[in-house]
């Protein structure tokens, strides 16, 4: 997506969502003014489901993301399990090991809150497709 969507919401405790490509950093929302000294639009809660299979840059778009997260704010996101070279052509994603992420997240400073694996899909009948899902905090000022 290269556009950039954001909607006031008219639903739960959310005041706005918003849709950005995230490889174009540093990424800047439609209705906030060029960066200044003091940073960007700081967020409560980032989300990113379906997202990670499709990223080239993983570590410096979490550090980004962090940026722009207010202090002890949270960042959940899902990331397919590791699969062999072969799957991943197959299917068209790319696949992380546990401890390629914890080192990323750790790199960036986040604190995982918690941890788990999900079930994911079926491809072609013959690959199945597990998922990570982490629920992080930014860390206090």
């Amino acid at each position: 997506i290269r556009d950039r969507v954001s909607t006031q919401s008219t639903w739960g405790p959310f005041r706005r969502l918003v849709c950005q490509d995230l490889e174009c950093l540093p990424f800047q929302l439609e209705s906030e003014p060029p960066a200044t000294k003091e940073g960007y639009e700081k967020f409560h809660c980032i989300i990113m489901v379906g997202v990670m299979e499709f990223l080239k840059n993983v570590p410096a778009i979490f550090s980004h993301l962090r940026e722009r997260l207010l202090p002890e704010a949270v960042f959940a996101f899902t990331a397919p399990q590791k699969l062999s070279v072969d799957e991943e052509k197959a299917v068209g994603i790319r696949s992380y090991e546990k401890s390629e992420l914890d080192g990323i997240l750790a790199a960036v400073g986040f604190n995982t809150l918690h941890y788990e694996t999900l079930s994911g899909f079926e491809y072609d009948k013959r690959i199945t497709v597990h998922y990570h899902a982490y629920l992080l905090q930014s860390p206090s000022v």
